[in-house]
């Protein structure tokens, strides 16, 4: 089971937000000049440390984080509890799991003229072919190849750049499912859309051959009431 987690930006009182992070995360998002990506990264360690306390029982100063050479970050004191995350302009969404390798990509459905460049830019010639095939039926068939892609880079830890050299999105009978460099489909493997918000696509891509997932809206109601430490 993965739990996934959304919450809309909009809701929060950022500065309630700002007064939840430590130092430590301060010095992390300091490179982040763009205001609105700024406030949406600082939300999403503000949930995190949140669904770890309260639904996973670890303590506060127990929540440290490694990170492998690609930036993907892992809990220094509990490697076998999984979790990504993404954001799209208002929304923050977060999967958290037991021993299960995934990752999330969100994305905001907007028109964009630069869709064919990023196709051949990125995508093998079996994935454009896909696509193509599946622009027949669905307007946001751009937005699920994506969002799938980033997917698997994310769950395997790897860069956008290394889209190469990570599993095909491909479509078997109008499911999504992955295929290796060899072409073999990849049967502990899939890939899921969620429904979050009629104006996104949200996709979840797991090492599991039928990943189940249980959604959520963290509401700030809930969160104030938590009594999350405040370092403001």
């Amino acid at each position: 089971m993965i739990n996934l987690y959304y919450a809309d930006i909009k809701d929060w009182d950022i500065e309630w937000v700002k007064g939840c992070l430590k130092e430590s995360d301060f010095i992390k998002l300091q490179p982040i000049k763009h205001k609105p990506t700024l406030h949406l990264k600082m939300l999403n360690r503000v949930l995190l440390r949140y669904l770890f306390i309260h639904d996973h029982g670890i303590d506060e100063d127990q929540i440290l984080y490694d990170y492998n050479n690609r930036g993907k970050p892992s809990l220094k004191y509990f490697p076998s509890l999984c979790f990504n995350s993404s954001y799209s302009h208002d929304l923050v969404v977060i999967g958290i799991a037991d021993s299960c390798q995934f990752g999330v990509d969100i994305e905001r459905i907007k028109h964009r003229a630069d869709e064919d460049k990023i196709v051949e830019s990125f995508f093998s010639s079996e994935e454009q072919a896909c696509y193509r095939e599946r622009r027949l039926v669905s307007q946001y068939a751009f937005y699920e190849f994506w969002t799938a892609k980033e997917g698997v880079i994310k769950a395997l830890g790897k860069g956008v750049w290394e889209a190469d050299i990570v599993p095909e999105v491909a479509l078997m009978n109008d499911r999504f499912v992955l295929k290796s460099s060899q072409g073999t489909i990849l049967d502990n493997w899939s890939v899921v859309f969620h429904p979050i918000h009629k104006e996104y696509v949200c996709s979840l891509v797991g090492n599991r051959s039928d990943i189940k997932v249980q959604l959520s809206c963290l509401s700030p109601e809930i969160v104030y009431d938590s009594k999350l430490r405040n370092y403001g």
